[in-house]
């Protein structure tokens, strides 16, 4: 499995979309999707890891992640961030205050589920299979690494819309976060920085729900 090396840059197929938003689905426990999904990415030789193909010697850390991208996300998400919850504040100002739309699930998830199973289901299991269908086949879906603000804002709006929001303030979090997200893709031209940004994001809040 070439998950370091990176595959040759390709045109994904829409097949291949079908296979890997299947794979990282509902229909399977998290963990089994992880392992679904890097098989299909293994057989199928989809280029969504490492599409800049780094050596050893040129990764930092993550494969696909340089030292010009790693000094990028030091201050690219964190200013974000900040910047994202400001424009939260001034949407609960003008529109009020509403509960993100799957939040009352995460909250009974947290009463009925063991505290391990939802740090990896929250953390690591949504961050990396949601960041390989929509920062990685739908957005990396060209032979090149070059993705157009076009398909930037459309697969943050299809992000927000697929956590099915039910109010600006929703609607708003999860399209900015896809964003963010996207953006941090585009910009280092790796989807690892995508699932690098999710992942803190999900852990903040993980952390903030338990101290809570």
């Amino acid at each position: 499995m070439k998950f370091t090396t990176g595959y040759p840059l390709r045109k994904v197929k829409i097949s291949d979309q079908i296979l890997i938003w299947l794979a990282s689905s509902f229909l399977f426990s998290s963990f089994t999707s992880i392992i679904l999904s890097m098989i299909v990415i293994s057989k199928k030789k989809i280029p969504i890891l490492n599409r800049k193909r780094l050596s050893k010697n040129e990764y930092v850390l993550i494969p696909g992640l340089d030292k010009s991208d790693w000094r990028f996300l030091a201050w690219y998400i964190p200013i974000s961030f900040v910047l994202l919850r400001l424009g939260n504040i001034v949407i609960i100002y003008l529109f009020g205050e509403g509960q993100l739309a799957n939040q009352e699930v995460i909250d009974s998830m947290f009463q009925d589920t063991p505290l391990w199973m939802m740090f990896f289901t929250l953390v690591i299991a949504a961050p990396l299979l949601e960041e390989l269908f929509f920062r990685g086949v739908l957005f990396f879906r060209k032979e090149h690494n070059e993705v157009s603000w076009l398909t930037l804002v459309l697969t943050s709006i299809l992000f927000g819309l697929i956590h099915m929001p039910t109010n600006i303030h929703s609607a708003y979090s999860y399209i900015g976060a896809g964003a963010l997200f996207g953006y941090a893709a585009k910009r280092t031209k790796a989807v690892e920085a995508a699932i690098l940004y999710h992942f803190l994001e999900n852990l903040l809040a993980f952390i903030i729900l338990n101290i809570g």
